[in-house]
């Protein structure tokens, strides 16, 4: 086991700025869950492609869960978390998609314009839009648990590299009403999932 966390988290300036975008956009959340132009099962999967990249555990075993309750395989959502699209075809509709997600994640928010193009292409300007919104807030979900788990390990002597104990201890309170939750929630559930590169970082 390393010294150091090298999971992506937030700074707090990233982290402010992501937290005026999500409220800028509370209208167009709202009309992503009211117009069901993404099914439930298909926004998990996106979730499980950005996540798998991302490498939060947390939201890993979370929306592994809410994926089996939307009718998801686990085969399928075992698959998802390991980048493995091997079983999808070129005829498959879901398949841009979970491409632009993991490619969001590989380049660190910072899509190729021609990659944001094939997806507006693909699926037109409203639901290419959805799915953006969709990787955009399990994005700040990853963030949000990999800096979480940060402070866990900073407390066993492994801390993030640009990251300070004083803004980890303020994340950590402002988001300790969302994070424990869903902590008792993968309990419950008795979800063991691990990265296989990440094991010891929780």
């Amino acid at each position: 086991m390393g010294n150091t966390f090298n999971k992506r988290i937030f700074t707090p300036g990233l982290f402010l700025s992501d937290i005026i975008f999500l409220l800028k956009k509370i209208p167009a959340i709202i009309l992503l869950f009211r117009s069901k132009r993404i099914s439930r099962a298909f926004a998990e999967k996106i979730m499980l492609a950005t996540t798998a990249v991302n490498e939060c555990l947390l939201c890993a075993r979370f929306h592994s869960e809410m994926a089996f309750q939307s009718g998801v395989d686990r085969r399928e959502v075992a698959a998802l978390l390991n980048m493995d699209l091997s079983g999808k075809t070129t005829e498959d509709d879901e398949l841009n998609a979970l491409l632009f997600a993991q490619h969001f994640a590989e380049t660190n928010r910072n899509p190729s314009p021609e990659m944001r193009q094939r997806l507006f292409d693909y699926y037109g300007d409203k639901k290419g839009a959805d799915i953006i919104l969709i990787i955009r807030l399990i994005t700040f979900g990853n963030l949000s648990g990999n800096t979480f788990s940060a402070f866990q390990n900073r407390l066993k002597g492994i801390k993030a590299e640009k990251s300070s104990v004083i803004f980890e201890i303020f994340f950590v309170i402002f988001t300790a009403p969302l994070i424990i939750p869903s902590l008792i929630y993968i309990k419950l559930k008795k979800n063991h999932f691990q990265f296989s590169k990440s094991v010891n970082q929780n």
